[in-house]
């Protein structure tokens, strides 16, 4: 086999690997917001990244910001944490803090309601994040 033919077989075997690893990862991001949303529709947009679906998507940075606490210290107290049940804050590249996981590029994030609170698909697969606000304090905002 000429050196050619390796080399295209190399570059077509990354390209296939990178498709089906991001389009793994969509598939599952995509799913655990299909469950969040209680949607029991299942389409082949599943494969594509969680902004072009049609989701509902809201700004993380006006919703999970943090808020002051009793101390008068900004805290993320008011922010449920669903999964993993433990509290992140993240920090923005322009210094916005976030009460949830999510990467500095991608501040719009799926959002789901039931009846006491609205919940929050932030970040993606394998690092996401699910938490919830009381619509009390969402309807405040």
């Amino acid at each position: 086999m000429g050196l050619f033919k390796v080399f295209q077989c190399v570059f077509f075997g990354a390209l296939l690997a990178l498709g089906l690893t991001n389009g793994t990862r969509n598939f599952i991001d995509n799913f655990k917001v299909a469950v969040m949303t209680k949607d029991t529709s299942f389409t082949p947009m599943f494969l594509m990244p969680l902004q072009y679906n049609t989701w509902k998507m809201v700004d993380a940075t006006t919703y999970l910001k943090p808020r002051k606490d009793r101390t008068g210290q900004y805290s993320c107290i008011h922010v449920t944490p669903i999964s993993p049940k433990y509290q992140t804050i993240t920090t923005l590249d322009n210094g916005e803090r976030v009460c949830c996981d999510i990467h500095s590029g991608n501040v719009l994030i799926p959002t789901a309601k039931d009846t006491n609170s609205y919940y929050f698909y932030c970040g993606s697969y394998p690092e996401q994040q699910v938490v919830s606000l009381p619509i009390s304090y969402v309807n405040q905002i």
